[in-house]
């Protein structure tokens, strides 16, 4: 039995690692046909379910979610509303091009949903003659600024979010349009600003020329180190992943630059803001604080007094805190000033003033007594 059961062990793991391997070969083949799918499978749970509710069920449902009751209701006047100034740059109102419809059409997924007209992406992919056709269409109507009804309809779609969901709260809703629309938004949206400071388009543009210019001045020596003891990686000298890491590299040491340089720049605009808001009276106190909607106690915790700007940042504040000997950097400062006026002025008041009395003798001599003047 030893012999048969030996081999028996040997049959099963060889079996076991054949499975393995056709496993693994078929993950490698599905990773190479599609990684972000692939990836997206690995963390995503199982979902699956059909929605069975009734219709008064749905429809009181997406009235309680996308209805507004006082909708109707005129909104009040707001005061203090800053008006933006007109743009200065007309905006583009061309209709989009060929090219930009073949971009949009070409950069989607050809397994997209489809709308409610059932034509996916691929038609559009694999003929290009269709494209052309509904390019026209697009310009009419872009023209005639008349959207065709079709493209105004939606279907409505519910995905479960777990397993085995039944209930309305268990699937999230989403609208599918046709896939002719994408073109039509898609194209607009890069004419649109987006508001953000930063454009990663920009910035890596400025960190290929900054590693450019790098590379023609040549390694530099640093600290104490001797001429070759460190190694640079050149921009023209790598590829792939070692590229990408030197540009973002480069990038994050231009924000952390920029970074040091609003700091040293803060202190000194940071003091005009606080003199300013101090005049005014818009220091974050409890007060403004009530004011603001953020805190609902006006009062000092020390002396129970209100606690305004004046309370806080001058010297007459609150008095228990003087009395404690709580004093801040800010009224050490104004005491500092105050020390030597006051010191000089009582000097002032309390010094003895002398005056000088005349006597003449027999002899004619004169003699000088000094007193004290009260």
């Amino acid at each position: 039995m030893a012999p048969a059961e030996a081999r028996h062990s040997a049959l099963g793991r060889a079996e076991s690692a054949r499975k393995k391997r056709s496993q693994k070969r078929k993950n490698q083949e599905r990773f190479i046909r599609g990684p972000f799918q692939f990836a997206r499978q690995l963390f995503q749970q199982p979902k699956s379910g059909t929605l069975t509710v009734e219709r008064e069920e749905l429809e009181t449902h997406l009235k309680k979610t996308y209805s507004e009751p006082t909708r109707k209701i005129p909104l009040e006047e707001t005061t203090g509303l800053v008006w933006p100034a007109a743009p200065g740059i007309k905006f583009d109102s061309k209709p989009p091009s060929l090219q930009e419809v073949i971009a949009v059409v070409n950069k989607a997924r050809a397994k997209s949903a489809q709308g409610p007209n059932g034509v996916p992406y691929l038609l559009y992919k694999r003929c290009p003659n269709v494209l052309k056709k509904v390019h026209k269409i697009l310009r009419s109507a872009w023209k005639n600024i008349k959207i065709i009804k079709e493209w105004m309809t939606a279907e409505r779609v519910y995905i479960p979010k777990e397993q085995d969901s039944r209930g309305i709260n268990q699937f999230r809703p989403i609208s599918l349009l046709n896939v002719e629309d994408d073109p039509v938004v898609k194209t607009v949206q890069p004419s649109l600003k987006t508001g953000k400071k930063w454009n990663v388009t920009e910035a890596v543009y400025e960190a290929k020329e900054c590693l450019k210019m790098k590379e023609v001045i040549g390694q530099t020596q640093t600290d104490r180190r001797g001429l070759g003891s460190t190694t640079a990686k050149w921009w023209s000298k790598t590829e792939g992943k070692e590229k990408r890491d030197i540009i973002i590299d480069e990038i994050r040491n231009k924000e952390d630059s920029t970074r040091v340089q609003m700091t040293v720049q803060q202190p000194q605009q940071e003091a005009v803001c606080f003199l300013i808001r101090s005049v005014y009276d818009l220091l974050p106190s409890n007060a403004n604080l009530v004011r603001w909607g953020k805190k609902d106690d006006p009062t000092c915790p020390l002396c129970q007094g209100r606690q305004t700007t004046e309370h806080v940042g001058l010297l007459s504040s609150c008095k228990v805190a003087l009395s404690r000997g709580r004093y801040t950097w800010r009224h050490n400062r104004v005491l500092q000033e105050l020390a030597p006026v006051i010191s000089t002025a009582k000097r002032e008041i309390h010094s003895s003033s002398t005056s000088s009395t005349v006597f003449t003798t027999e002899g004619g001599v004169k003699k000088w007594h000094e007193g004290r003047s009260q």
